[in-house]
Parts: C-alpha cells; sequence; structure tokens
C-alpha cells in the first residue's frame, strides 16, 4: 500500500509541475489554448513524462535473475553467508543423542516405532472442552505429574533474576517435558573425559594442567508466546540443570535467538557455519517443548476458529512435546558417543511466494528444490533415502505438498508407509514439531543405518530440508579436518 501511495503522490506531482509550467506560459505570452491544446498539455504531455521517468527508473532498479540453484541456504537474508569454496556444503555435524517426549512414547525409538505401526491415535480429552462443553481430540501425556520439577523450579527461581514470574498450568507442563528430555542427554554430555579431570582438578583445589573442555551450546527453543523473561528464565535453567551434573559453568554458553533463526535447522546449520569457518569445537544441546494441555489455549484456538472438530478439519488440536538433540562436530563425538551417532548435512530453505494457507493449488516445487539441493550437499542419489520426517500435522495442503514433493523426488517411497509426521504424536504444536522431526530422522539412521531426510513445511511460506546419513569414519573425518586447519 505504501509503494502505491508513493507512485501516485509522484504522479500527481509530475502533473501538478506539468499544469503549472504551462499556465504561466500561457498566462505571460496572453495565449488562449485550444480545445486541441488542453488534451495535450493538460493530459497526454503529463502522462507520457511520467510513464518515460518511471520506466527508466524500473529499468535502472531492475534486479539480476538469480539462479534457481540460489536458493537461500543462509541463516537469514541480511547476513548472507557468502560461499566461494563449494566444499563449504560439504560440512556437517553429528547428531549424538536425542530425547522425545510425547503422548505416544517418553523416547525417540518408542515413538518412531509407533508412528511407524500406524499406532497412533487421536483421543477425546477427558479434561478439556471446547465452547459448547464437549471434549476436545487432544495429545495429552497421561497421568504426567509435574509437581517435583515445579517445587524444584520455584525454589530455584527465587534466587533468579525474574523470582515474581508466574507460570501457567501448561507452562510448567512443558517446563518439565524439557526437563525430562534435557536431563537425558546432559547425562551423556557430563561424560565428557575432559569435563571428568576439570572438575577434578577443582575439587582438588587447584588448576588443571590443560583447560582443554569445549564450550558447550545451549539452544532454548521455546514456544514465541512466553515472554522474553519466562524464556530468558527456562533457558538459565538449562543451564543451571546441567552444572548441578558437573560440567562447568564457564564453559557454557547460552545461545540467543534471532526472529531469522525461529526453525531448529536453521539454527543448527548456522552452528555448523560458524564452528567450521572459525576452525571452533562444537558441542551443543537444542531443547524444545510446548504444551497445549490446558483450558485456556483451548479457548484460544477456539476463539481464532482453529480448534479441531467435526465442523472444522483443518483446525488444529492441542498436544505437547519436547525433544532434545545432542550434537557435536567428530572429534567431541568419538569423546561422548555412547551408541551409533547420524551425519546431519547442511539444509537448505527458502520462503515461498504464495501462502500456504491461501485458496487455490498448493505448489511443491520449491520444496522439491529444497530436498534436491540437500541431496547435493550430502552427495546422496535420491533412491538412498529411505524415510521422509515431517513436521507437518494434518492440514490438508501440506499433506498434498508433501505427497506430491514425494511423488516427483523420491517416487520410490511409499507415501504413507515411509514418511512420519510427529504431529500424530504431539499434536498441532508446530513450534516444536521440527525438532521433534529432527529426533525422529536421527533415530532412523541410528536404528537402520540408512539415510532418511527431514522436512519443514508446517509454515504458511518457509520451506527447508536437511539429509541425515550413516557418518562416515569419524577419525578418518577428524583427520581432514585437522589437516585444512594446518
Amino acid at each position: 500500500m505504501r509503494t502505491w501511495l508513493m507512485r501516485l503522490m509522484g504522479m500527481l506531482g509530475i502533473f501538478s509541475l506539468v499544469w503549472l509550467a504551462v499556465v504561466i506560459y500561457w498566462q505571460g505570452t496572453t495565449h488562449i489554448p485550444s480545445d486541441s491544446e488542453l488534451v495535450l498539455y493538460m493530459g497526454i504531455v503529463p502522462l507520457t513524462i511520467t510513464v518515460v521517468i518511471f520506466g527508466v527508473y524500473k529499468l535502472l532498479t531492475r534486479p539480476g535473475k538469480v539462479p534457481t540453484e540460489v536458493i537461500s541456504t543462509t541463516t537469514d537474508k541480511a547476513v548472507a553467508q557468502d560461499q566461494p569454496d563449494e566444499s563449504e556444503r560439504t560440512w556437517t555435524m553429528f547428531v549424538v543423542a536425542s530425547s522425545l517426549h510425547t503422548s505416544a512414547g517418553s523416547s525417540s525409538s518408542e515413538v518412531l516405532s509407533a508412528l511407524q505401526a500406524d499406532d497412533v491415535q487421536l483421543k477425546l480429552d477427558p479434561e478439556l472442552k471446547n465452547s459448547e462443553g464437549f471434549p476436545v481430540f487432544a495429545a495429552r501425556m497421561a497421568d504426567l505429574d509435574v509437581s517435583d520439577t515445579q517445587e524444584a523450579f520455584a525454589l530455584w527461581q527465587q534466587s533468579s533474576a525474574y523470582p515474581d514470574v508466574q507460570w501457567t498450568e501448561g507452562q510448567y507442563r512443558a517446563l518439565h517435558l524439557a526437563t525430562l528430555s534435557a536431563n537425558e542427554v546432559f547425562s551423556q554430555v557430563v561424560e565428557h573425559p575432559q569435563a571428568g579431570l576439570l572438575a577434578a582438578a577443582q575439587a582438588e583445589g587447584r588448576a588443571p594442567k590443560e583447560d582443554t573442555l569445549a564450550v558447550l551450546r545451549l539452544i532454548g527453543h521455546w514456544p514465541t508466546q512466553w515472554s522474553d523473561a519466562h524464556q530468558t528464565l527456562a533457558s538459565s535453567w538449562l543451564k543451571w540443570l546441567v552444572t548441578q551434573k558437573g560440567w562447568p559453568a564457564h564453559h557454557i554458553v547460552v545461545h540467543q535467538r534471532t526472529p531469522q533463526q525461529f526453525n531448529p535447522i536453521a539454527v543448527l546449520d548456522a552452528i555448523c557455519v560458524e564452528a567450521h569457518r572459525n576452525a571452533l569445537p562444537m558441542m551443543g544441546v537444542l531443547v524444545a517443548c510446548d504444551s497445549g494441555i490446558e483450558q485456556a489455549y483451548v479457548d484460544g484456538l477456539a476463539s481464532r476458529h482453529q480448534l479441531f472438530s467435526g465442523k472444522n478439519m483443518q483446525g488444529c488440536y492441542p498436544g505437547e512435546v519436547a525433544a532434545a538433540l545432542l550434537f557435536a562436530d567428530s572429534a567431541q563425538s568419538q569423546l561422548i558417543a555412547q551408541g551409533p551417532v547420524s551425519s546431519l548435512h547442511r539444509a537448505s530453505w527458502a520462503s515461498r511466494d504464495k501462502s500456504a494457507d491461501e485458496r487455490g493449488r498448493v505448489s511443491a516445487a520449491l520444496l522439491g528444490q529444497l530436498l534436491g539441493l540437500a541431496l547435493d550437499a550430502s552427495k546422496l542419489d535420491a533412491s538412498k533415502i529411505q524415510l521422509v520426517s515431517a513436521d507437518n500435522d494434518h492440514n490438508p495442503s501440506r499433506e498434498s505438498e508433501l505427497a506430491e514433493m514425494l511423488t516427483a523426488k523420491l517416487p520410490d517411497l511409499d507415501v504413507s508407509k515411509d514418511t512420519v509426521k510427529v504431529a500424530q504424536a504431539c499434536g498441532s504444536m508446530h513450534q516444536v514439531s521440527t525438532a521433534a522431526a529432527l529426533c525422529l530422522a536421527h533415530q532412523y539412521v541410528v536404528n537402520e543405518q540408512q539415510a532418511a531426510a527431514c522436512v519443514s513445511l508446517h509454515d504458511p511460506m518457509w520451506r527447508a530440508a536437511v539429509v541425515l546419513n550413516v557418518p562416515v569414519d569419524l577419525e578418518k573425518q577428524e583427520q581432514v579436518a585437522q589437516s585444512r586447519v594446518a
């Protein structure tokens, strides 16, 4: 609208100047214009000048044509990755462990098995009601007792920077699930041998001979509807939890999420690029959680006409989920891995030209292009992908987009049997579903020793794809990396 107003004001300005000049000329020469002169100078001349000026402007400001291959693989449009070396697209990080809590299971393995067996069904919630007083469908974790976490957190919060911040029932449920997932991967983090040496030296009151412990990155992927104070407290809580398990506080960096990095795929890719470019050790934990199991959340969906029901089959249904991913470079992976790991390759993402929520056919062309770029980065043929993990729910436009992409790019896969959608297990918790989908893709690679792809398409505009695969020999890869640094 602002652009059109500016153009209209410019056109009125040109007409006014031409009319003013002509009138002054006619008055100075005492010339009485004919009808043809009025049409010429009052209409045709200023209109011609306007067309010429705008034509020259458009010609000078026309952007150069961008090849389709240069689809954004950057952290954001303002800070585009300069990739002079194609080898940057071959960089990887390793997913060492994952934790996933949903209504379908309390581990990535359980949830993946349930989804593959098609053993997850929508259920009517015993407590949550719609505006008419009828129960709604929800993915509630049954018999979830948050009292221990709530008491421990409330005690810790008193000494925090925000002692008076209040938490709702749904927030406490989400925080409890996040604590469970975080502690599961933290238990593996603190097994790092250098952390043990550092802790022993500090316990004896001496400094270690060489402090080479890597910095642990903590990424809290909290719901955007949480206030800044809630998100800051939750991230600080994660830091406190891992320090209680023995990790030194001065070796922790709490990641600050930017608006451009709202998706875990983008966040992890940005960390991978930063660590490789700066030749830094890389190790971190990403934790994401959300819960819509409270009446206020249901009432909010209903007021926006977004609640799933028999009359609104495209609506959302509440659920809850927590996911955690432990990631590292090759060197750190060898020190903390307690089993098979997966290799997370460079991701590709971009925004659609048209919202997938608008009327009309939804094209899968962009999602297919992104998957193709992700496959190129992984150096894998499409036939090697044996599973696709997606973060979308039952929305028909997303279902058709995913099916169309699979048919075009991965024709060997069965759309129903070779895809898993984590929303079936956790509800329409879109802000966390991408992290949960990554957990499932990692678990499949670990279980089957086959490659998997993770795609993000729940957002109306944003699309992303990344490939996870069985890693090459970590020791060999570390030697190559060290030789490059040298």
